[in-house]
């Protein structure tokens, strides 16, 4: 049986090769797919559907907001004390 000189130019020219044959088209491939994910982030677009959406709910949501803070403004007396009317037993609460 033969031994192989891993130290040898020839032997690491080989290896080499083999690497770069076995890794060049991965690191193409990575070196591809990289470049169209910046490309892809430059150029990100905002779809107008989903931004008219969101600013539909930001509207309910203010309108709720706004109703909630009338309502507990009008409930709770100067003093900070909820008026007899207005207070209720556990079981009238709304869920």
């Amino acid at each position: 049986m033969s031994t192989i000189d891993l130290n040898s130019p020839e032997v690491k020219a080989a290896i080499a090769a083999a690497v770069e044959e076995a890794t060049g088209p991965l690191i193409a491939k990575r070196d591809e797919l990289l470049k169209e994910l910046k490309t892809a982030r430059k150029g990100q677009q905002i779809d107008p559907e989903t931004v008219s959406k969101l600013e539909e709910q930001i509207e309910t949501l203010k309108g709720e907001l706004t109703a909630a803070q009338k309502t507990a403004s009008m409930t709770v007396s100067a003093n900070g004390s909820i008026p007899n009317q207005e207070r209720r037993s556990r079981s009238t609460w709304p869920i």
